[in-house]
């Protein structure tokens, strides 16, 4: 019966090993599980952060089109209202050309019709026409100007 007895024994003895290397194999699982839900758990995080991120993306991309779309009409409107002022300009120094004109022109008429020329104005001439001549120069000057040049100074 000894033997009966040593191989209970060892029974026993295997029994309890196989029990610590089940817990031992329990409290490793245990672990991993642990590990793996921390892993799971950071991943979906990260997945979640990288989703705002490309919606951020698609957002600010949107805004920078949208941006460089507007600066673009925002030109094309401030380089045709400059355009629109130049050639208003124009007209009115045109319209102000002629309006010297035909006043210097009333006025070289006039003194031809009376014949009258007083002593004092016969010292400085009444030849308007150096004077008509620079006048239409600037005149021309300013209605073909782009407004961009600088003034002659």
């Amino acid at each position: 019966m000894g033997s009966l007895e040593n191989i209970l024994k060892h029974e026993r003895e295997r029994n309890s090993s196989s029990a610590k290397e089940y817990q031992a194999i329990k409290a490793k699982l245990t672990e991993l599980q642990s590990k793996y839900s921390q892993l799971d758990h950071k991943y979906e995080k990260v997945q979640s952060e990288y989703i705002t991120l490309q919606e951020k993306y698609k957002n600010v991309k949107k805004t920078v089109f949208t941006y460089k779309d507007y600066m673009a009409k925002k030109d094309i409107h401030v380089n045709n209202e400059m355009n629109r002022i130049q050639d208003e300009y124009r007209k009115i120094f045109i319209k102000l050309q002629s309006q010297i004109n035909y006043h210097v022109n009333c006025r070289m008429q006039e003194e031809r019709n009376n014949g009258i020329q007083a002593q004092g104005q016969q010292n400085q001439p009444n030849d308007y026409t150096e004077k008509l001549n620079k006048l239409n120069e600037d005149f021309a000057k300013l209605a073909q100007s782009t407004f961009k040049d600088t003034p002659d100074t």
